[in-house]
């Protein structure tokens, strides 16, 4: 059963969510990176630092988690890192 993912899921539910989107979309990888003021999160591995500065900086982990997933769902075939659904 799919659950409908909200503003109010918890960090737990976006995460899982995430690791569903992995597993059956990017070979079961995702790339989260915390840094001292901002977090960044993406599907597939991201090890290029000029990748890296191209990903949105976050305040909360769950946003940049929220936000990945909701860029996933909104187009299945092409990942847009510069879409934000959510605050940041």
């Amino acid at each position: 059963m799919i659950k409908l993912l909200t503003e109010h899921s918890s960090l737990e539910e976006w995460l899982t969510a995430a690791d569903y989107i992995a597993k059956e979309y990017y070979g079961g990888h995702f790339t989260m990176l915390a840094f001292t003021f901002n977090y960044k999160f993406a599907f597939g591995t991201i090890t290029d630092r000029e990748e890296i500065n191209e990903l949105d900086p976050y305040d909360n982990l769950k946003y940049a988690i929220m936000n990945a997933v909701t860029r996933h769902n909104t187009n299945k075939k092409e990942v847009n890192n510069n879409f934000k659904p959510f605050k940041k």
